[in-house]
This record gives C-alpha cells, structure tokens and sequence, in this order.
C-alpha cells in the first residue's frame, strides 16, 4: 500500500513517522480513488469535486439544513472540514432559491 502524499512537509521525526504510517493505514487506493476504511467505506473526493458533490446532493435532497446535508453525506464521502463546507456551501445557496 502507497501512502498519498499532499503539499505536507515531510515528517522530520519519528513520532510523527509513526502517526503518518497509522493514520495511512485507514486509507485505500483504489483504481484512482481514494477511501476511507471503518465501520463503512467511505471515498474521500478530490478537492476540486467536492463542492459539485455538495450542492448535487443539496438539489436532491430539496436543501435541507447544512447539518442534515452533513449526515447524508457522510455516509458516502469524507474529507477534513465537511461539516464547514456544507454549512457554507448551503448558506450561500439559500438565498439564491429564495429569489
């Protein structure tokens, strides 16, 4: 297994080795993608895709409130600061429906 590797420094000792080689461990590469192992499998999109992701599923769901938009997303999909991206994401939508 490959550890993904972004615009991080790399670790300079060897506390920090042993953190990255754990939190690595729940994670998978798969056929261009990347998952989050647990409880349920979760893919974890690029940067770039996440907001289309958000506001697809916001349109879907008749847009609910940023935190129901958060637990149907985390169902299938997690990254760092979801629960901010879909409370901002869905603040700036609202308005435009109400228009």
């Amino acid at each position: 297994m490959g550890v993904v590797c972004g615009a991080l420094p790399l670790p300079s000792t060897t506390l920090e080795e042993k953190r990255i080689a754990k939190v690595a461990q729940w994670f998978t590469w798969e056929m261009g993608k990347l998952y989050l192992e647990g409880k349920c499998r979760r893919r974890v999109p690029p940067i770039g895709e996440r907001k289309r992701i958000v506001l697809g599923v916001a349109q879907q769901l008749g847009y609910p409130s940023g935190h129901r938009l958060m637990q149907v997303l985390a169902s299938r999909y997690y990254w760092k600061g979801m629960a901010i991206d879909c409370q901002l994401w869905c603040s700036q939508v609202l308005p435009m429906q109400m228009d």
